[in-house]
Order: structure tokens, then sequence, then C-alpha cells
């Protein structure tokens, strides 16, 4: 049965997805914990519905009577009468530090006019967040005359405010950025200070459904770093962020007017005005916010407009059963690992595998149809023991009451029995498999090349994808961050683990000896790494991205050689010909991208050694 612990992390889940006090039908509540893995018979149940109908603390199951008296069941979450928030205890603000000499007026003026560009006023704002947006603008606290980025920040009180709190024992801090100046003495950047008599009521939080044609606006968007990120890998604008940040703002805003917002899935779509590489048109989409968020509504998307690599497939074949259909694949093919260690489903590699092969098969048109037969066919990448080729077989679904493209017949190796020999009948050439490489520059790495490797990125946002042996290691001598690090081991829950991350991110941040400790680390990872490949090329491993369009090589990096392999560093190809390290990985996230381009036997990354 469901333990409080159980209950906190389903409640977690659907305040993430869902829309608080209002109804969602049943139907779309169990699919939406069944992807996310929550499998009910674990906990003893015989259904999804049986499971929610015991959480009751938060959830209410009603049953609205529709046309013809058939039952729609319907869902509606509330607050949790029992929920314990992991940000319980306050403490008192610490009296505000006296900046240096160094820091002007115009100083503080520039930090506030960066600040409201990448961020919503009002809204509190993990430090590690707003350090890293003024870091990457060029804000240096050191020569400005402080010790830490808090210091700064306590030094302008009339434009931030800061909260410290308490995270099971250590103290954190939250940020404001305030929408008027406090004290008049100060520069005016607004217009004038906020006098006491033009305070307002708090404004209540506006849901929106896709019948609802207004709009939040471009200063209630959060665009989250990460998303920056990838806008400047896929398209080569070669902005700063405020001004990548300030044109997707003004892109929406523009597409308000001239009446181009779409709503889809409760996100509200637009167009933007630049491509990426390959230009080709691009798109981006709103979310609205959990109200466990700092923020109101934020990016969650950018890229182009295309079906998403992971839904193509099964939006357009239908599938009597997926599960079978695989399992099908999976008894064809020559024998693989098709799952990680601990995995629930033993099909899950192979699925996501077929998923990411069908997107490729259809970018590069190899699905073919035969107009007069109406029968599909795409060659799965796959071959069985004697090396044949196998495919899938479809038929142009002419059913109205079935909302896909084609309706899956089986897979099949040609001119077997069966639906074998539609393939053979109906086809020719036979469809041809999905190719990702046009040249061994793709594939081998170059260890002539220079690397660059972006640690600030590598080590300041991506923590949680180091070993955590590794930084148990490394955080021993420093208190603050073992008990961090202590606190992250122990919860169990992702998003207050989440969170926890993110504030050990800015505890390494403002700790140049921890920071230090870790590149140093980082750097002879790598080094290793580049004598193992220079002495046998196999071990750097090719790797597609199916949702980005680009190869890169990926190099395994060992942290402590009793433990292998832990994690790898994504190298691209530059166009000036050097190799840029983008970012670390861990295993699971390199597998099935890797996996597209061929076996995995023999090679540092073995499924069954990866914990799901």
């Amino acid at each position: 049965m469901l333990t409080n612990q159980d209950k906190q992390n389903i409640y977690d889940l659907l305040c993430q997805e869902f829309e608080k006090n209002s109804k969602i039908p049943l139907a779309k509540v169990a699919l939406y914990l069944k992807n996310q893995g929550l499998n009910y018979e674990e906990f003893g149940y015989k259904k999804m519905k049986s499971l929610l109908n015991d959480l009751n603390e938060f959830l209410e199951l009603s049953a609205d009577e529709t046309v013809g008296h058939k039952k729609e069941e319907y869902v509606v979450v509330h607050d949790f009468n029992n929920q314990g928030s992991a940000i319980s205890n306050m403490i008192k603000d610490s009296p505000n530090k006296k900046g240096s000499t160094k820091f002007s007026n115009d100083d503080k003026k520039a930090i506030y006019e960066s600040l409201k560009n990448g961020f919503n006023t009002n809204r509190e704002y993990p430090m590690a967040t707003i350090s890293k947006w003024l870091l990457d603008h060029g804000f240096n606290y050191h020569a400005l005359g402080f010790s830490k980025m808090k210091s700064l920040l306590e030094a302008m009180p009339e434009t931030i405010s800061l909260r410290d709190v308490s995270i099971k024992g250590v103290k954190q801090s939250l940020v404001t950025i305030k929408a008027r100046i406090d004290n008049a003495s100060h520069p005016i950047i607004n217009d004038k200070p906020l006098l006491k008599a033009e305070a307002k009521a708090p404004i209540k939080e506006k849901s929106f459904s896709s019948n609802d044609n207004s709009y939040p606006k471009a200063e209630e968007v959060f665009i989250p770093p990460k998303l920056i990120l990838s806008v400047k890998e896929f398209t080569n604008l070669g902005l700063e962020d405020s001004s990548i940040v300030n044109l997707i703002k003004n892109d929406y805003s523009n597409d308000i007017k001239s009446n181009l917002i779409t709503i889809k899935d409760d996100c509200f779509v637009f167009p933007l005005s630049f491509t990426n590489t390959h230009s080709e048109a691009l798109i981006a989409s709103i979310k609205k916010a959990a109200n466990t968020t700092e923020y109101k509504y934020y990016l969650n998307f950018i890229g182009n407009d295309k079906e998403k690599p992971k839904d193509a497939l099964r939006s357009q074949i239908f599938f009597p059963d997926f599960d079978d259909a695989v399992a099908e694949l999976a008894d064809l093919a020559i024998q693989e690992d098709w799952c990680y260690h601990h995995s629930k489903d033993p099909l899950i590699i192979l699925k996501i595998y077929l998923q990411y092969t069908y997107y490729r098969l259809l970018s590069q048109k190899k699905v073919l149809v035969d107009e007069k037969s109406g029968f599909a066919a795409f060659n799965t990448g796959l071959e069985t023991n004697d090396f044949d080729d196998i495919y899938g077989v479809l038929m142009v679904n002419k059913d109205k009451t079935i909302d896909s493209d084609y309706i899956f017949q089986g897979f099949s190796i040609a001119a077997s029995q069966g639906i074998g020999k539609i393939i053979v009948e109906h086809f020719n050439p036979l469809p041809p498999k999905p190719t990702y490489t046009n040249s061994t520059a793709d594939i081998i790495y170059d260890t002539k090349k220079d690397l660059h490797t972006d640690y600030q990125h590598i080590i300041l946002d991506n923590l949680d994808r180091f070993p955590l042996m590794f930084l148990k290691k490394v955080v021993m001598p420093f208190a603050k961050e073992k008990k961090l690090l202590d606190d992250i081991i122990r919860e169990k829950n992702d998003y207050q683990r989440s969170k926890l991350y993110a504030y050990l991110e800015e505890a390494v941040r403002e700790n140049d000896m921890l920071f230090t400790l870790i590149k140093a680390s980082l750097d002879s990872a790598i080094a290793s790494s580049l004598k193992c490949v220079r002495y046998d090329y196999r071990m750097a491993l090719p790797s597609f991205f199916p949702t980005r369009d680009v190869m890169s090589m990926m190099l395994p990096l060992v942290f402590d050689k009793g433990a292998g392999v832990e994690a790898i560093l994504l190298v691209e190809l530059t166009p000036s010909g050097n190799y840029q390290g983008q970012t670390i990985l861990t295993l699971k996230q390199c597998y099935v991208n890797a996996r597209l381009l061929g076996p995995l036997d023999n090679t540092f990354l073995k499924a069954s050694d990866i914990e799901d």
C-alpha cells in the first residue's frame, strides 16, 4: 500500500502537470502517471483507479452524466492537507553588508536592468539562478569589491530583496527583483518610487484553457538559461543571452498582435523570426508553471516545427498491442540487452530505439508507401541472426474511427512466409536503412585536433550528472556542501532533489577551492580519456541526437578507476575544426543515442551495468 512519502511523490508529480481545483479526465491522469513509471500493481492495487481512490488527502474522484447516459469520470487535485514543505523553517534576514567603494550607482542600475530583462519582478528565484545570470552577463562580484555574489545583492536593498530559508538545517537564499525602487534617494531606474498608497493587493493566478484567448504577457514568461544555450547551439545567432531573451519575447509579443498564437496541449505555441543552421523555421511554446515553482509561465520548448521524435511512431501508426509488437521485433532481432539494470520494462531500450529510428526514416523520406495496394513499409535498422534486414509492414488506414495514418501489420524479413512476401511484391528497391553520418569525421575522433571544454557550464549547471561517490569525496572537507550532498543522497523525491542540487551548485559557485577541485578532477578524467582514445580509437563512441539532428562524439570519463566509466563528455566538432566539450551526461542519457548507429557490444556502454 501507499506510504506517506509515496503519496507526497504522487502529489508532486500531479502538481507539475495539472491545474489544481480543476476537473481532469481520469484517463488522462492515469496515462500521465503510467508514463511517469508509476505501476499500481507494485503498490498492491488491481487498477489505477483503486490507487487514486486512496489519495483522498489531496485528490477527489467524481462522475458526470453525459449524453447517452455514459458516465465520464474526472479527477480534481486539491491542496495536500498533510503536506510537509521542504522549505519550512524561516530565519530572520541578515543585515545587508555594505558594498565596496567600487560599487557605484551606475553598477546597481546596470545589474537591475539586466535582471529585469531576464526575470519576472516580485517573484522568488534561487540564488544559483540569479548568480549564473549575472556571471554570464559579465557582472563579476570580485571586480566590484565583494567576496560573494550574495554580498553584492545585499548591497542593493532598494532593488533586490533576499530571503533566507533553512532546507534540512542548511541555510539557503531566495532572491526577489523588485518591480520598483524603495528609496527615492537612489537613482530612479523605473518611473518613480512605489508609494504606500499605490500598493496593490496580490493578483490571483489566472488559469487558462484551450478556449481562453487571453495570453500571458511577455514579462510573465521565464526563459530557462539551458534553453538559451540550446538556441545558441542550433542557430549560431552569436548574440548575448539577454539579447536572445529579448528577441524571443519580442517575437511572442508581435505574434500576439498578429494573431499567430495557437494553443496545443495546454501550451501557447508561436513562430520565431529566426531559423536554425539548416534554415528551417523554428517555433517555441509557453506553458503554465506548477504551483510549486517561483514563476507563473515558462518557455518549455524551442525547435523546428516537426513532430517530436518520441511521438511520431505512436501518433502515425496504430498498434493493436504495442508491447506485443515490440516483443515480436525483439524475438526476430539479434539478441541484445534491451533494458537497463532494474528497468521495470524489459524492452524499454528497444521501444525508444524504434521511436527514434522511425522519426529518422520520416525525415529522410524512407517510409515507403505503395499507393496501389495500400501497403507501407520501413527498415527497422535491425537484423536477424542470419543478418537479414527486419522490416515493419503497415497498411494505409481507411478506418475513420482510428486517428492514425497507418495500421501496423507486423515485423518480418523480406520474402518470408506471410507478410514477408508483401515486402518483395510491392517494394523495389526494398525500404533502405536510416543513415546518420556523411563522413568518417562524424564517427572517428581526431586526437590531433584541440579540445576546448566549457567547465563553467559542465560543473555549475550539471552537477547532478557527476557520479555521487566522486562528489562525496570532493565535498568531504567542506561541511556545508557535505551536508547538502548527504541530503541529496537521502532525498527520494525527484523535485526536491533537483532543488537541493541547485543549492549545491550555488555553493560550489561561491566556493572557489571546491570548484577548483572538481575542475582539476574533470581535467584529469578528460586527459586520461584522450590517452585511451589515442591507444584505441574505438573508445570514442559516435552518437546521434534526434532532437537536435546532430552527430557528436562521446568520451568516457573515469573518476574512480575501481568504478570504471561513470559519465560521458559530449564533444562536437566546431566549424573552425576544433572540438568543443559541450556537456557531461550520464551513461543512461547516452545509451540509446549511441545505439542508433549500431550495436554496443564490446564497448564501455553496457545496458546491464547502467542503473535505470
